[in-house]
């Protein structure tokens, strides 16, 4: 019984470790031009992935490709 409480509370310290750790690293805005431009490119690029792996697009293609290629 000792050991499952030992264990609960080592757990339960790196849970709030972590949780501080995560609540400390703040997502506040960009503060230098540099880092604004990375922010958008990389907006830029999860948007085109969006749009390029919905479902609609996934499933409403012709088997073109390399990756579709004849297997007898």
């Amino acid at each position: 019984m000792v050991t499952l409480g030992v264990f609960f509370g080592l757990l339960m310290v790196v849970v709030a470790g972590l949780v501080w750790k995560i609540s400390r690293r703040g997502s506040g805005p960009t503060r230098n031009a540099e880092g604004l431009r990375i922010e958008q490119a990389h907006r830029r690029a999860a948007d085109r992935a969006r749009r390029s792996y919905d479902a609609i697009s996934q499933h409403d293609t012709l088997p073109l490709g390399d990756r579709y290629h004849d297997r007898r």
